[in-house]
């Protein structure tokens, strides 16, 4: 019998990323920015599908970034030659994102194949490490079951899901349930407990399988996306194929939820396994997460944090009496007798946050929205 290998990776690239405000905007989203020097988190996330040697790529985001990732892509020949832009005419959230990508699949005849699910805002290393997991999840997903990694917990996070795993499948778990983002004291229970892991967003399922159980879980989702024909236009964007561009997408999408992936189907399917994952994974969620990242790149470097970032941009940053604090700024900062700050001076605006306070930060995106302050968006 063949070793089962995923032919499709489907790349979420359409989120936000609000809790990186003010880097992060609607017209430079998070999958764009460049963490301590790397490259975008798109394009290492393509690389890592490029890994895999998946057949196609897609990468489904919104029509208004849509030429913005075609743009990058562009510059990636290996990556170009094998993706196809998915543009979604309204954000509605990763399910209905994940149902056109799999109705899209089937139109092309990949019914039967193995898709793997990843969102274009991760750090994962090394490569090696990673498609070696993603190898053991093709093989539980042939046996139709519906896969995720979970990541093993380092600390009592309450940013993040979690799954809780039921006995051993094959070289995964079955995973018992999926729980929301906890407080102090049960993040700390499930730390303890050692049969919870965080939820990377990441899935890995037989195209087939998927789209039927959607069906059966979610149809309110998968009924609408369905009556899409087998016809997708395409579209050259810098020469990458785009397709989205019909009318009767753009009325369908008026009509489905905004729901998660989650919520729509893995909190509702018998059929859920979870392959614990050895890379290391980073959803670079949040001004912590990247001051951790920063902080880690320049112990490497055997440098001080503030000077990395300052050197990487040319903007110097002095810090007199200041401890612990974590300075981007397209400007030129000074911090004295302050200790545990984020300083983050971009676009055009200001944040001022208490390092470990920073899951605030989309708490103020949020009242900016509701107050009329699009524009900073």
């Amino acid at each position: 019998m063949a070793v089962p290998r995923i032919g499709y990776a489907i790349v979420l690239a359409g989120g936000a990323g609000t809790r990186l405000w003010p880097a992060s905007t609607r017209s430079n989203p998070k999958q764009f920015l460049r963490i301590g020097g790397r490259k975008s988190l798109l394009e290492l996330t393509l690389e890592r599908a490029l890994a895999l040697d998946v057949r196609k790529i897609l990468i489904v985001t919104h029509q208004s970034q849509a030429e913005s990732v075609a743009r990058e892509i562009s510059a990636l020949p290996q990556i170009a030659e094998r993706s196809v832009i998915i543009s979604e005419p309204a954000a509605r959230n990763t399910a209905p994102a994940l149902a056109l990508a799999a109705r899209y699949l089937s139109s092309i005849g990949a019914t039967d194949e193995i898709s793997i699910v990843m969102p274009a805002d991760h750090l994962i290393t090394p490569l090696s490490t990673f498609t070696a997991d993603a190898a053991v999840a093709a093989e539980i997903a042939h046996s139709r079951y519906l896969v995720t990694f979970g990541i093993r917990p380092s600390r009592p996070e309450t940013g993040y899901g979690y799954i809780e795993t039921g006995d051993t499948l094959g070289s995964g778990w079955y995973v018992h349930s999926f729980r929301e983002k906890p407080d102090q004291a049960t993040a700390i229970h499930y730390l303890k407990a050692g049969n919870y892991y965080w939820n990377s967003g990441m899935f890995v399922f037989r195209n087939d399988f998927f789209r039927a159980e959607l069906a059966e879980r979610s149809p309110e989702v998968a009924d609408q996306v369905d009556r899409l024909g087998d016809e997708f236009p395409l579209r050259r964007v810098h020469g990458v194929p785009v397709c989205g561009d019909m009318a009767e997408l753009s009325s369908l999408y008026a009509s489905l939820p905004s729901i998660s992936i989650d919520y729509a189907l893995m909190e509702k399917s018998a059929r859920r396994a979870m392959v614990a994952a050895r890379f290391s994974w980073n959803d670079v969620g949040s001004w912590d997460e990247i001051a951790a990242i920063s902080e880690t790149d320049a112990r490497e470097q055997g440098q001080e944090a503030a000077v990395t970032a300052a050197a990487a941009r040319h903007s110097p940053i002095f810090m007199v009496e200041a401890n612990r604090c974590h300075v981007e700024s397209d400007l030129p900062v000074a911090l004295c007798g302050v200790d545990d700050l984020h300083v983050i001076v971009k676009n055009g605006m200001i944040l001022v946050c208490r390092r470990g306070s920073s899951q605030l930060v989309k708490e103020a995106v949020q009242e900016m929205k509701a107050e009329g302050y699009e524009r900073l968006l």
